[in-house]
């Protein structure tokens, strides 16, 4: 092993100083010769003598960027704060850092630090009374949601003559959004390797077909004609991997921005992660890996395992990297996982994939967490989700796919409905369904259920389409095979929110026409529920039979 690979597996200690610390500083930096130590604070004091003891100094005074600095160091087995500051000021700069910590690190506050003994006392108070509702000790119930997730990361407190710390128990991964990746990761990763592979400029453009609203109760955001794509990277990662399933992948303490199926929303979610707060969260015991699985991977999973619209939008948007990683690791493999050991036969991800052209012996499995020791992760080109973007590069893997599964027919029909079946787990039921089908029927439309369907059946059937409708989700997904559309005629209700139509014709050309309904529930004033977006609902004829009459002739 390499010096620096060695040194890069020191125990972490960072030492928050104010501008009168030097003395008590060097002190702390004499106490550990073995750690790697980090200074934050106001200033660097050249007295102080950092850089000849090759000791990094980053600058922060308030609680944001305190936590900032924490981000790009990585998580500490201790922070020692040397500051003599108010205990109000100290207490929100602890509120911020605590969860940095690694499991069993220790968060310390010297005696001296404090500028009184009842500073001391009312400091020594705090802290108990963390440890007491961490324990959830009677009379000690947190006194706001925040409070009490902080507290249950406690484990220990000491309050002694000199000094007081506290013990922080559990791991927390923080969740890594993807404008700051590649930086974040690179920095704060102690036995790991990032790099960006291939770098896809951000870019803007104006939508290729025009989508329009029909039967609005109020308005619909979503369907804007312009979009501002950001920047899209491949990365390559090596060291101290665990993919979980669900999307999740970690890279030691921290949640890879692949592990987010929409990686540009204002607050990050995966299935699998347990929040703490907006920045932090946690894995279950279950889903900690077990299990190594020698080689290098490219990762092809989805949020949700083996349902057709999620791989037809998160995972085939990821495809665009693949010959570049793959020209760089002849032995690489396409990963994913099933939700659990011998689930299902993956046919279906095996069939998409092999469209692409990946060899089907190319293509690798799990049904439990596992550890690998190399990672190729692709920005997804698709986010159905606030804010919406597709990137244009898009339509070259629908290409790709397409040359693959289209066998054109004398007999494809021009006009074609794609409906839904009813079942007791389906999402957005339409209790009229029979009824609509019959309207579209009645005017030349071919209904389909495309499950019912083989996949070179569904990509012929949509690329020969001059007008689909259907109802909006993912059965009218084949959509991006379509290239002799004219429209999409798209029935949903106003809790749907995914706007994946609108972004198939954005991209492809042809207009999209969304005739909304009510939900029977509706999201609340300002907000989004789940309950809302999966809602049952009815399709409205009596508020939309003259715009189907003029679109439908």
């Amino acid at each position: 092993m390499s010096e620096s690979a060695s040194n890069h597996r020191q125990e972490l200690v960072v030492v928050l100083v104010g501008s009168s610390d030097g003395r008590s500083l060097v002190r702390v930096l004499s106490d550990h010769p073995r750690h790697e130590c980090h200074v934050v604070g106001f200033g660097d004091d050249p007295s102080w003598g950092l850089s000849r003891r090759g000791v990094p100094f980053h600058p922060a005074v308030t609680p944001v960027e305190f936590n900032w600095v924490l981000k790009m160091i990585g998580s500490p087995s201790k922070i020692i704060d040397l500051r003599a500051v108010s205990r109000e000021t100290r207490m929100a700069v602890l509120d911020r850092l605590l969860l940095h910590l690694s499991h069993g690190g220790r968060y310390v506050i010297p005696r001296h630090a404090c500028p009184s003994t009842e500073d001391y006392a009312s400091l020594a108070a705090d802290v108990i009374r963390m440890g007491a509702v961490g324990l959830g000790l009677p009379g000690s119930e947190p006194q706001s949601p925040r409070e009490g997730a902080l507290a249950r990361c406690v484990g220990e407190v000491a309050v002694g003559v000199d000094h007081l710390a506290l013990t922080k128990v559990g791991t927390h991964y923080l969740r890594v959004v993807e404008a700051d990746a590649s930086r974040t990761l690179a920095s704060r990763s102690r036995r790991s390797r990032v790099q960006d592979i291939v770098r896809l400029p951000a870019q803007a453009f104006t939508a290729l077909g025009k989508t329009t609203s029909h039967g609005v109760s109020h308005s619909v955001a979503g369907i804007e004609p312009t979009f501002e794509v950001p920047a899209m990277t491949l990365r390559r990662y090596e060291g101290d991997i665990t993919l979980v399933g669900s999307c999740l992948a970690l890279l030691e303490s921290s949640v890879m921005p692949e592990s987010f199926r929409h990686n540009h929303e204002s607050t990050l979610r995966n299935p699998r992660l347990v929040a703490v707060d907006r920045e932090f969260a946690t894995v279950s015991d279950r889903d900690i890996a077990t299990r190594h699985l020698p080689g290098s991977y490219y990762h092809l999973d989805a949020s949700n395992s083996g349902h057709f619209g999620h791989l037809t939008t998160e995972v085939v948007s990821k495809l665009w990297g693949w010959d570049e990683a793959k020209s760089r690791c002849p032995d690489l493999k396409a990963f994913f996982r099933l939700r659990h050991p011998n689930e299902r036969i993956p046919e279906l991800e095996m069939r998409l994939f092999q469209a692409y052209g990946i060899d089907r012996r190319d293509v690798v499995w799990a049904g439990e967490p596992v550890r690998v020791d190399e990672l190729y992760g692709a920005s997804p080109l698709w986010h159905n989700q606030f804010p919406h973007f597709v990137s244009p590069r898009i339509v070259e893997i629908w290409d790709r796919m397409a040359g693959h599964l289209v066998r054109h027919q004398a007999e494809d029909p021009e006009r074609v409905f794609v409906s839904r079946h009813d079942t007791t787990s389906s999402n957005r039921r339409c209790r009229n369904r029979h009824d609509v089908e019959s309207y579209f029927e009645g005017r030349g439309f071919t209904v389909i259920y495309p499950e019912h369907l083989d996949l070179v059946e569904q990509a012929t059937i949509f690329a020969g389409a001059k007008v689909v409708a259907g109802f909006a989700g993912s059965a009218l997904f084949n959509l991006m095979y379509s290239r002799r559309l004219e429209k999409a005629i798209v029935l949903a209700h106003e809790g749907y929110t995914a706007r994946n139509e609108h972004l198939y014709g954005a991209v492809l050309g042809f207009d999209v026409d969304y005739v909304w309904s009510s939900p029977d529930i509706a999201h609340p004033e300002g907000g989004w529920t789940e309950a809302a977006y999966f809602s049952d609902w009815e399709f409205d004829f009596r508020r939309n039979k003259k715009t189907l009459e003029a679109l439908v002739p």
